[in-house]
């Protein structure tokens, strides 16, 4: 009895596994699929029309434009052909298509976990497309651990991040200090951190009173 359970929720986690990985196919590659359908259809063309011309089953254009698979090199170049595109350019588009999912679920991660914390108690709603980059940067690295920290660098330039952290944080003194003092050495590689976080401080402060 125990072996056939094991073999049902063995059989149910592929399963399962399979339809997870066709669900991020499908939105992997889902608005290039949507790009070439608008090729076809402003060129007045069908499905089986293109097929015919560049030579492919139908159904290899179909199952791209429902996004039930990913576009081929070779699918992209006959394509590219047709239409008098440029070079690599479907293939370009679906690899931004690609990074921007990718980002966008980094970024609903990090929400999500710091909603978990109640960071943002301030917000009478919030979501990933109204927290401003600056106030994710700087609420990762105060109350998110390293692991999170790390997907910053995947979300935006190290030079950006470093300049939300000096211009939000560094500025915050002793608030921040030992804090400061890590991100600056580990993530910045900044040679004497406490000598820099005073420097940028006085900086400030200096700037405060010649605009008051």
């Amino acid at each position: 009895m125990k072996r056939a359970l094991s073999a049902f929720s063995y059989e149910g986690m592929i399963k399962a596994s399979s339809r997870h990985h066709n669900v991020k196919i499908k939105n992997r590659v889902k608005q290039v699929g949507q790009h070439i359908e608008s090729l076809i259809n402003n060129g007045g063309y069908s499905q089986s029309d293109i097929a015919r011309e560049i030579g492919v089953p139908r159904q290899s254009i179909s199952y791209v434009i429902a996004g039930r698979r990913e576009l081929s090199i070779p699918l992209a170049l006959k394509l590219e052909s047709f239409f008098n595109l440029r070079g690599g350019e479907l293939l370009k588009k679906q690899a931004e298509d690609s990074i921007r999912n990718y980002k966008r679920k980094l970024k609903n991660e990090l929400v999500r976990r710091l909603l978990e914390i109640n960071a943002f108690w301030s917000y009478a709603s919030v979501s990933a497309e109204n927290v401003p980059d600056e106030e994710l940067i700087e609420k990762v690295f105060i109350q998110l651990d390293l692991a999170d920290i790390a997907k910053l660098f995947e979300l935006y330039q190290r030079d950006y991040i470093r300049k939300v952290w000096k211009d939000k944080m560094v500025i915050r003194g002793d608030y921040l200090f030992n804090l400061n003092v890590m991100i600056a050495l580990y993530y910045f590689n900044i040679k004497h951190p406490e000598k820099y976080l005073k420097r940028v401080e006085r900086e400030h402060f200096k700037k405060l009173l010649n605009h008051a």
